[in-house]
């Protein structure tokens, strides 16, 4: 019996470590895990601006107010009618894509690409017309989330914030073979046991 309780206590043991250092799982939203791919794209080329006009095309609509967010906690000013420098860009792809990791765990791999210009003046003009910087990003960031949560961290209005939630693979998947196969074995054994005792019987 001591040892029966000193293997429970153990074993709650080994329970609570292997709760506390279970993985973080990331709570950040679909869409804002877009937004940051974005701003690590355009934080670097718009160094050095104050300033800043920004247009985005309607696609880029899943993200631009995150981005706007964005660069305004990072120390931009965003200027809606003047500035030294204009961002204009463009979203080509964005993607989120959920994939089962563990029982209660899903993988959450987020895909952004998109092309963009930054804009100045030259020298003696008024408009910002000059192309300072150019190019694409592309970049895709990978985590884990919980299964209850993939739902809950999607975007209304966007349907590529709402990936799907691949089935649970769940235990049953490995127990009801299990269970058929004893099932056979304990039928197996019923019928021959009772079979040998009726003989013996007679």
């Amino acid at each position: 019996m001591a040892v029966l309780l000193k293997l429970g206590c153990t074993g709650w043991f080994l329970l609570f470590i292997t709760a506390g250092s279970s993985p973080a799982f990331s709570q950040i939203s679909h869409r804002n895990a877009l937004v940051n791919i974005a701003l690590s794209c355009f934080t670097p080329v718009l160094s050095g601006s104050s300033a800043i006009q920004i247009q985005a095309s309607d696609r880029s609509d899943i993200i631009s107010p995150g981005v706007e967010q964005g660069l305004l906690s990072r120390g931009f000013t965003i200027s809606t009618e003047s500035g030294k420098a204009k961002l204009v860009y463009d979203v080509e792809l964005a993607q989120v894509v959920l994939e089962n990791a563990a029982q209660n765990q899903l993988t959450r791999r987020v895909t952004l690409g998109l092309n963009y210009q930054v804009l100045g003046s030259g020298d003696g003009e008024e408009t910002l017309s000059t192309v300072l910087n150019s190019g694409t990003c592309s970049d895709s960031t990978t985590d884990l989330i919980e299964r209850e949560m993939a739902s809950k961290l999607a975007y209304d209005g966007f349907s590529v914030t709402n990936p799907a939630i691949p089935p649970k693979k769940g235990i049953t998947r490995y127990i009801q073979p299990l269970i058929l196969i004893a099932a056979s074995a304990v039928g197996t054994y019923l019928f021959f046991n009772l079979r040998s005792r009726r003989a013996d019987s007679r």
